[in-house]
């Protein structure tokens, strides 16, 4: 992860451990809260609140971050062809199993 400007950089606070990680190294990830009164009748209040959290490296490879990054990712390309990674076959196409025998 190499540095995106020159000069001294912004340090951010890791959400889960607290470590101090300049903000270009540190990685960014969405959280949404949502609060409701649960009454439920019409004034039902409901409230989104999106926060953005900071993760250093260490802490977002042990929570897994990067692959629902990536699999986010990977849904937002998707989106506009019609399929789902989750529709799709798990490895892939079955090519090699197309001219197998299947006696």
């Amino acid at each position: 992860m190499s540095r995106r400007v020159r000069g001294s950089i912004k340090l951010v606070n890791c959400a889960s451990c607290g470590r101090r990680v300049p903000r270009d190294k540190a990685l960014a990830y969405d959280r949404v809260t949502v609060y409701s009164t649960d009454l439920k009748t019409s004034d039902d209040v409901r409230t989104m609140l999106r926060r953005e959290m900071h993760y250093c490296p260490s802490c977002a490879k042990h929570l897994r971050l990067y692959a629902k990054k990536a699999d986010m990712m990977a849904r937002r390309s998707h989106s506009w062809g019609g399929q789902d990674r989750e529709s799709q076959d798990r490895w892939g196409t079955n090519e090699r199993f197309e001219g197998s025998n299947s006696a």
